[in-house]
């Protein structure tokens, strides 16, 4: 419930306090519903997220880049991407999304080591929009159908480790900083804002007026110069 709310001009936290999965198993599907015109709210969190567009078209806002979505898309989010999802479709829009924690493929091994640890830290990026990749759709819908099985968790974690590989064979090295100091600040500006909206105004009359800020307020905040800082918040 915490995954699905829409986004109609309402003030949600960005970083998503969601549990995804159970202790030892922290994975979990979504089945996602979007109408026209609607979002899914912009958020992030630590896990891995893996979106399959199953039926609509859309725009998808990944940190500072969008991309136009459409049937059989795959979107992959990494660990602290901020992501949302905006229907265009004349008709509801659907999406499933494969959320789970980094240590559930590995944790202080070859495997973290090799193929997690350098996407976590953008060494090695992923493809955020992934399409006409026939074998890595097949997988993602077997997934789906493995959550009655008798070997659920198996099959899951087997899956998974094939998904993974498909994803990781499509990275590129990256040589860029790990740490994009212009999402921080944005994420920082993000979590100010979240936190200060609901504040009451010191000594103003009445329960209708509420604590505001200006944009060089959230500037003094991130320590950061601004830098047409109110192109990417209203103020």
């Amino acid at each position: 419930e915490d995954y699905n709310k829409i986004n109609q001009g309402g003030y949600y936290m960005y970083q998503e306090q969601k549990k995804h999965g159970v202790v030892g198993f922290p994975f979990e599907i979504y089945n996602n519903y979007c109408k026209n015109g609607l979002s899914l709210y912009t958020h992030y969190h630590r896990e891995f997220e893996i979106i399959y567009i199953y039926s609509g078209d859309g725009i998808a806002h990944v940190d500072t880049q969008s991309y136009c979505i459409s049937d059989g898309d795959i979107l992959f989010i990494n660990s602290g991407q901020l992501h949302g999802i905006v229907s265009t479709s004349p008709k509801e829009s659907s999406f499933l999304a494969f959320v789970f924690a980094p240590e559930f493929l590995g944790k202080s091994d070859v495997i973290a080591d090799k193929f997690i640890t350098p996407v976590l830290n953008n060494a090695l990026q992923i493809p955020t929009l992934i399409r006409n990749h026939h074998e890595l759709s097949a997988c993602l819908s077997q997934l789906t159908k493995e959550t009655n099985s008798e070997f659920f968790e198996l099959t899951t974690k087997h899956l998974l480790y094939k998904i993974w590989e498909l994803l990781v064979s499509q990275g590129m090295p990256c040589f860029a900083k790990a740490n994009d100091t212009r999402l921080k600040e944005i994420k920082t500006a993000i979590e100010y804002m979240n936190s200060n909206y609901s504040q009451k105004i010191p000594d103003s009359p009445g329960d209708g007026l509420w604590f505001s800020f200006s944009e060089n307020d959230v500037i003094t905040v991130i320590g950061g110069t601004g830098g047409g800082f109110g192109h990417t918040f209203r103020f």
